[in-house]
Order: C-alpha cells, then structure tokens, then sequence
C-alpha cells in the first residue's frame, strides 16, 4: 500500500527536475536567470559542506528556537480561550496584529531593538504563532458536543472537558498546523537573515549570491531552504501518522463544527463583529504605545505614534494618496487571496479523488513556502510581467500552502459512517467527494479563509514590493529611504486596519455559515 506513495513522490520530483531542466533550455536560455539542475548541483557539490554545513546549520536552529517560542505560546493561548472564552476576542485580535503587521516595514526597526539573530527568531516565532493558534483553537471547538455534554453529566468542569475530550479530538488541527509552522519558521528565519545583523545563514548566503551574481549559488541555497523546511514538515507528518495509530488505529478521527452558540461566544452576530473591531482598535493603539514606550531608541526621528499619524491623514492630499495606494493593495490582496483558495480547494479535493497525488504534489508545495519570495519574484516577473498575473502567482503562493494543509485534513476528516453510505449506495469517488467530504469541509475551508486573509495582504505588500511598483508594498519600501516616516507608519496603520476589518468579515460569514450549517 505504501508502495504507489513513494512512487508518487519520485514522480513529483522527476516532473520538477524535468520542467526545471526544460525551462533552463528553453524560455530563460538567454536570461541566464534559471540554470539547470545539473549546474545547481555540480555547483552544491563544488561548495561542499564548508558553505553549506554553518549557514543551513544556523538556519535551522534558528527556525527551531522559533518554531519552539511560536508553537509553545500559540497552544497556550488557545488553551486558555478554551478555558475563559471571554479572551478570545483579545486573543485573536492581538495574534491578526502582529501577523498582518508589515514585516518588510517593521523589520529594520526589529533590527535596531533587538540586533544580532534576535529578530530571525523573532520573525520565526510570529510566523509560527498566528496559524498554530487558529489551528489549535480550531481543533479545540471542534470536539464532539455530544461527548462534551456526557462530561457535564458526570460532573466534569471546563478542565474535565479539556484534558477527556478537547485535546483529543483538537490533535488533527493541531498537527495540520504544525505541518504548516514548520516551513513558516523556515522562511521567517531567512527573512530575518535578510535583515542582516548576523553572518551566517540561508539568507545571508543568499543574498550574497545573488549580489555577486552567483545564479547558479543563490538556486543551490534555496534549494536548501526547501529541503529543510521539507523535513520539518516530514517530521510532524510521521508524527502524525504515530499518534494516529497509537490513538485512533491509524485513522483520523472525524470532528464536528462548533455550533452556533460556541461561534458567537454567546453574543449577536452584529454585537460580536462591531466588539472585534472596537477591540482591535484599542489593543492597536495600547501595543503601539507600549512599543514606543519600552524601545525608546525607536522614538524621535523614527517612531510615530497614533497623534502623529492622525495629524498626517488630517491633510487630505496625505489621506487621498494613502487611500489610493490602500485600494490598490486590497484589490491585489482580493487576486491573491482567491488564486491560492481555489488553488487549495481543488488541488486538497484532488488528493481524495487520486491518493497518488498527495505524494507528488505536496513535496512541490512545500519547498515552494519555504523558499524566500525575494529570491523567486524577479523569476516570476520575467514570466508573467508586472500585471495582474503576478499578483496572482506571488499573492496565491503566499496563500495555498497553509490554506492546502488545512482544507486536506478537513477533507480526510470526513465521517466515516457518512462515506460508508454512500459507498454501500453505489457513489464512486467523486460522488463521496460532492456529497459528504466537501460539506463536511466547510468548517476548515472558513478557518482556512480565515487564516489567509492576512497572509494575502502579505502576499500583496511582496508583489508590489518586487513586481507591480504600485500599492502600498511599494510606497512603504520607497518611505523607508527618504526618511519619509509619517508616510510609513500611516501606511502600516492602513494594512493593519484593512487586515483587521478583513479578518472580521470573514470571521462573520463563518458564524454565519456554521449556524446555517447547526441549525
């Protein structure tokens, strides 16, 4: 049975290999940018572990003591909005924050606070902490109602729920999202690198190859990168695969949507969304404050705190042109955010339909997160121009990882007693696929858009950033040279508000569709 998976996997890896020699022969034979896998390899092997060893070494241990901080704080907090639900309007609200906040912006400002390899782990940690706290918070609610009301029956609290029944059935989620985190910290610990303040690492190597035109150097270490973050992600999928057999007999247990009730926290739905953003408003301005204030070095010439920023919008040609570049990101971030989804819903119902492709594909998926934009973008806009298209590509690929991971362990956690109907009913594959695993998916196709809405604002700063020149990913990277800080702290203030109204939105047509769904 396991035979047709390594099969699938070699596949992948062949097809990879062959289009990457195809494309370095072809289309990109006189950009000299895409050289082939032979000249990358011969090029490794040349490097030897003199270069390879330390930088992939310090990488890795930096996106481990990432990952470490990240994971540990992100169960914890979900954990306690478990326990006191009454936080959980808090704690999602801080954990959007510093996800959507503008690393590309923030992180020269990490660099004069922290220095040294701090704010690689620090960047590693925040990648992990958003998607591991959705997911963990997630799987936590998702625990059969039934089971949780026996509990109560026997006398059992809030704790007797947690420990019999919550975490138990929250595993799932839990390891879908640190499949996830683990590529994430990768990547946050290279970004960190790019920063500079240490010199040694993927990115510090990376970045001096590309500077010294070493194409052939620069491909070797991102296909480092991927290589390690695919080992993360084998790692907790094996674990997975342990605790599932040691647990639940090798199958994944299927989980039930929180109803209504849990959704809304006991609030109404127009209640609960105008409270997010009242709160979010607040937590915004106390955070920002508290930055300020306990990073003096910050303040004067660079720091800007919310009066400032209010002063520099009351002038309308200052508002006008922070609005425009706003619109242009949203619309960007739109693209993005429903080329990765679609991407995701059908590649993850792929995977049920013909098994085989999983092995195959996510391989592909994985090195494609943990390699830096940075490094990909100048390719992809020698292939698809500075338009539209992309927006699509960078913006999508920012997206579907995460929102893949997850929509797949929705899909395989479909009831088993559902699929037995319909497969003693004569449905064939695609049949079960339409009728009980997508609906059943619904649930993890919100947490799934939920937790890509302010990885697409992402998405978009990048491509500006790197591809379209336009939007606010361009505006805030042009600030930073001129010293114009009224403008960047403004435009930073303009994407948190956008990702937090976002996430808001989102989170309401969740409600919504979950009590449609429990009622």
């Amino acid at each position: 049975m396991r035979f047709p998976a390594r099969i699938s996997g070699l596949a992948g890896l062949v097809t990879v290999i062959g289009l990457w020699w195809l494309a370095s022969t072809t289309v990109f034979a006189d950009a000299g940018t895409v050289p082939s896998p032979g000249a990358v390899v011969s090029k490794m092997v040349d490097d030897g572990w003199g270069l390879y060893g330390p930088n992939v070494s310090i990488t890795a241990q930096t996106a481990l003591t990432g990952f470490l901080w990240g994971t540990v704080l992100a169960v914890i907090t979900a954990l306690v909005v478990t326990i006191i639900p009454a936080l959980e309007v808090i704690a999602t609200q801080v954990s959007i924050i510093s996800y959507c906040t503008p690393l590309l912006a923030l992180g020269p400002l990490i660099l004069v606070v922290f220095g040294g390899s701090t704010p690689s782990v620090f960047l590693a940690a925040i990648s992990v902490y958003f998607t591991t706290m959705i997911g963990t918070l997630n799987g936590l609610k998702s625990a059969d109602p039934q089971s949780l009301e026996l509990v109560s029956v026997y006398g059992g609290g809030r704790f007797a729920k947690l420990y019999r029944i919550q975490l138990i059935s929250s595993l799932p989620h839990l390891f879908a999202a640190l499949k996830i985190a683990a590529p994430a910290a990768v990547l946050g610990a290279i970004l960190g690198e790019y920063l500079g303040g240490v010199d040694t690492g993927i990115g510090v190597s990376l970045t001096a190859a590309q500077s010294s035109f070493e194409v052939a150097r620069a491909w070797g270490m991102a296909v480092a990168a991927g290589l390690l973050a695919g080992l993360g992600y084998a790692v907790f999928a094996g674990v997975e695969k342990l605790v599932a057999r040691a647990l639940f007999g090798g199958v994944t247990p299927s989980t039930s949507s929180p109803n209504a009730a849990a959704v809304t926290s006991g609030t109404r739905p127009v209640l609960a969304f105008v409270t997010q953003i009242v709160a979010a408003a607040i937590i915004v301005v106390v955070m920002w404050m508290s930055f300020l204030a306990l990073f003096p070095q910050v303040s004067g010439r660079v720091g800007r705190t919310p009066a400032d920023v209010a002063q520099y919008l009351s002038e309308s040609a200052n508002l006008s042109a922070v609005l425009t570049n706003l619109r242009v990101t949203a619309i960007d971030s739109a693209i993005g955010f429903a080329a990765g989804m679609i991407a995701a819903v059908v590649v993850a119902s792929a995977f049920l339909v013909l098994p085989a492709l999983r092995g195959t594909i996510m391989p592909v998926a994985t090195l494609l997160r943990a390699v830096p934009l940075v490094a990909l973008a100048p390719l992809i806009v020698l292939v698809f121009g500075r338009g539209v298209a992309t927006v699509a590509v960078l913006g999508g690929m920012v997206v579907f990882f995460p929102a893949l991971v997850v929509i797949a362990t929705g899909l395989a956690s479909a009831p088993a007693s559902a699929l037995d109907v319909a497969t003693a009913y004569g449905a064939g594959r695609f049949t079960r696929l339409r009728m009980v695993s997508l609906p059943s998916a619904v649930p993890s196709v919100m947490v799934a858009a939920r937790m890509s809405v302010p990885a697409s604002l992402v998405g978009a700063l990048i491509a500006e950033w790197l591809g379209t020149g336009q939007g606010l990913g361009s505006s805030m990277i042009k600030a930073i040279p001129a010293f114009d800080y009224d403008q960047l702290w403004a435009s930073i203030a303009a994407i948190i508000a956008a990702s937090v109204l976002a996430y808001a939105i989102v989170g309401a047509l969740e409600q919504f569709v979950v009590r449609r769904m429990a009622g």
